[in-house]
């Protein structure tokens, strides 16, 4: 067995997996249809979290951000974000503070998303 510490490309690999499992598991098994569409439709702020950085809230997290696009009607508040997160029992505070990891949670389900739309398209023709 192979003890050797990941190299830090393996860990990212590993993050930008783990966290498209992560985001298509919950997408299935966990997510209301309003959830996704939620977040298919509030995604502009995480797509500046990653191309703006000037431009984010210092007092939030990507995961917290990512939260808030779920459910924009709940208040943007640490606490709403970490109710939220605490859904997942898998969810630990290192894969929370890794915005590799979360932005491929979101890249999962839209992976989902765009599937069981393309599932829809194909049934009804």
């Amino acid at each position: 067995m192979d003890s050797a510490p990941m190299s830090e490309a393996e860990m990212k690999i590993g993050a930008v997996e783990a966290g498209q499992r992560a985001g298509a598991r919950w997408a299935q098994r966990h997510a209301t249809a309003c959830q996704i569409a939620a977040l298919l439709a509030n995604r502009q702020p995480l797509d500046d979290w990653f191309r703006k950085p000037t431009t984010r809230d210092p007092q939030f997290t990507l995961s917290d951000i990512v939260a808030f696009a779920i459910d924009p009607a709940a208040p943007r508040t640490k606490e709403t974000a970490a109710q939220f997160w605490q859904s997942m029992p898998w969810m630990t505070s290192r894969l929370l503070d890794n915005p590799l990891f979360i932005g491929h949670f979101v890249v999962g389900v839209v992976m989902v998303a765009n599937t069981e739309a393309h599932r829809r398209n194909a049934t009804s023709n």
